[in-house]
């Protein structure tokens, strides 16, 4: 329970230790089941990174069949299935299969929306799920020229196979990525740090 810790290296024959880029991100579903996903050093156009996974508590590590080799924010879901968020939030990606495969999901922002959206300026959270099927997903939808923004929260009740708009928030000058990282849901609530 976080009273002691201990040091533990992933280690895997695959990866060549000296390419990582010295930070990644964790995510475990329960005591043994998780997903590693380190940066891996590469020119600034890049944003490169290995998915790993654990089935033992971090003994040992393998690649995720489906690896889309992107470095961001994971997380990994009792299921199996899983999610990731790279390049400064502007993709997400995800797998309904147990990482056999991920394919990039694109939420619209929606048709009321008060403002122009540039959609090379949407940013996405890490989605927050409270069961295998019901979900939660925070969206940065900002106009062209990055003077408004509306920050929408989408929800799903499939597993995130399809999500629809549930709230939302506007008028408030949000325009970081860490504003959409540091969102939560508490059961009904919503909170958003501004």
């Amino acid at each position: 329970s976080g009273q002691t810790w201990v040091i533990s290296p992933v280690i895997t024959s695959d990866l060549a230790t000296e390419r990582l880029g010295g930070s990644g991100y964790i995510s475990f579903s329960d005591a043994l089941h998780g997903w590693v996903n380190l940066n891996i050093q590469s020119s600034s156009a890049f944003n490169l990174g290995a998915l790993l996974a654990t089935v033992d508590g971090g003994r040992t590590w393998t690649f995720v069949d489906g690896d889309p080799a992107m470095s961001g924010p994971v997380l990994r879901q009792s299921n199996g299935n899983g999610w990731l968020v790279h390049n400064g939030g502007e993709d997400l990606e995800a797998t309904l299969n147990q990482g056999k495969t991920f394919h990039q999901v694109q939420l619209q922002a929606p048709a009321d929306v008060a403002i122009q959206v540039d959609s090379s300026h949407t940013v996405y959270g890490i989605p927050s799920f409270l069961d295998t099927q019901s979900g939660a997903e925070p969206v940065l939808f900002t106009t062209v020229d990055g003077g408004k923004s509306e920050l929408v929260l989408f929800a799903t009740q499939d597993g995130g196979a399809t999500w629809k708009p549930d709230r939302r928030l506007t008028g408030i000058g949000l325009s970081s990525l860490s504003t959409v990282e540091s969102t939560s849901v508490a059961g009904s609530t919503w909170i958003v740090p501004i």
